[in-house]
C-alpha cells in the first residue's frame, strides 16, 4: 500500500476548499486588486501550467497559454458567474481554450496512442477514506466514472479533452470509421453522466452540450453552439455542468511549477493597464477640477 503524508481535514472536501478559494479571489479580481490575481497565480499556475504542457506538449505555447489565460482572467473576471458554474471550471476552461488554440495554430498534433494516461497521475485505489476527503471527492469520483469505461471510449475521450481532437481527427487518428468514433464519444459521456450524476435520465441536449464542452464538435459549428449557450438557459446548464466535470478531469494532471518569468510578464501587463486607467481618470480629473475653480470664481 502506498504511503500518503497526512494532512489535517478541515471537515470539508479538498475539491471544495480550493473551489471557495477561487470564487473569492475571482471577487476581489473583479473589484480591481491585483495582488488577489497573484495570489490565484500562486494558488492555480502549477496545475494550469501542468495542463498546458499536457495539451500543446511545448514548454514555449505552454507558458503563451499560461500567461494569456491569466490575462484574460483579469480582464474578464467580472463575467464569471458563482450561479453558473464553479470558478474552477471557468478558469480551467479559459487555460485549456488558449492552449489548444496553440497547439492547433502551431499543428502540434501528435501525442500517440497508447502514451502516458493522465489517469496515472491520480491516487491509487488503495487510498483510505480520509485520504480520499482530502484528496478531492469530486476528482476521485469523476476519475472513477472514467476508469469503469472501455478502453476505446475513455482513449477518445482523452483524446478530445486534451488534445482538442473533434470526431474527424479521431477517425483519422484513430483509423476508425467516423460514425463509430462518435457511437464511443456519445456513449461514454452518456455512461459518465449516469455514473456521476446519479441519474439514467439522459437526453440528446445533455450528450449535445458534452460534446461541445468537451470539444469534439466540427469547429464551424463551435460558434454556433456557443450562442445557443448564451440564449438557451436549459442548454446552459447542461454545459456548465459538464464544463464542471472535465474541470475536474483537469484537476487531475500532475502540477509543474511554471518558471518566474511567466508571473513577471503578467504582472508588467496588469501594471502597464492600471497605470492606463490611472492616466485616464487623471486626464477627467484635471477639466472637472479647472471646471469647478471658474464656477467657484462666478460665484
Amino acid at each position: 500500500m502506498k504511503t500518503h503524508n497526512a494532512r489535517p481535514y478541515s471537515g470539508m472536501p479538498k475539491d471544495v476548499l480550493e473551489n471557495m478559494k477561487v470564487e473569492q479571489f475571482l471577487a476581489e479580481i473583479s473589484a480591481g486588486n491585483a495582488q488577489a490575481l497573484h495570489s490565484l497565480y500562486s494558488l492555480l499556475s502549477p496545475l494550469l501550467y501542468g495542463l498546458s504542457l499536457r495539451i500543446t506538449r511545448d514548454p514555449v505555447l505552454a507558458e503563451d497559454a499560461l500567461q494569456e489565460g491569466f490575462l484574460r482572467i483579469w480582464r474578464s473576471s467580472t463575467l464569471f458567474d458563482p450561479r453558473k458554474g464553479s470558478g474552477m471550471g471557468w478558469i480551467i476552461t479559459i487555460i485549456r481554450n488558449r492552449a489548444r488554440t496553440a497547439a492547433r495554430r502551431s499543428a502540434r498534433q501528435y501525442v500517440e496512442v497508447g502514451s502516458p494516461s493522465y489517469l496515472e497521475t491520480l491516487p491509487s485505489e488503495d487510498l483510505s477514506g480520509l485520504d480520499r476527503v482530502v484528496m478531492g471527492e469530486a476528482v476521485l469520483r469523476v476519475h472513477t466514472c472514467l476508469g469503469k469505461l472501455p478502453d476505446q471510449t475513455r482513449d477518445a475521450i482523452q483524446l478530445a479533452f486534451f488534445d482538442g481532437l473533434t470526431h474527424q481527427e479521431l477517425s483519422q487518428k484513430l483509423s476508425v470509421p467516423l460514425g463509430t468514433i462518435k457511437s464511443w464519444i456519445r456513449r461514454g459521456l452518456a455512461q459518465m453522466k449516469t455514473c456521476v450524476s446519479g441519474s439514467e435520465n439522459i437526453s440528446l441536449l445533455d450528450l449535445l452540450a458534452g460534446e461541445h464542452v468537451l470539444g469534439a464538435l466540427p469547429f464551424q459549428v463551435e460558434n454556433a453552439f456557443e450562442r445557443r449557450r448564451e440564449r438557451d438557459a436549459v442548454y446552459c446548464m447542461a454545459a456548465d455542468w459538464w464544463q464542471d466535470q472535465f474541470a475536474y478531469v483537469a484537476m487531475a494532471i500532475k502540477p509543474v511549477t511554471p518558471p518566474r518569468r511567466i508571473w513577471q510578464s503578467i504582472d508588467e501587463a496588469v501594471s502597464v493597464t492600471r497605470n492606463r486607467e490611472a492616466i485616464s481618470w487623471e486626464w477627467w480629473l484635471l477639466p472637472a477640477a479647472i471646471a469647478g475653480v471658474l464656477l467657484f470664481q462666478m460665484f
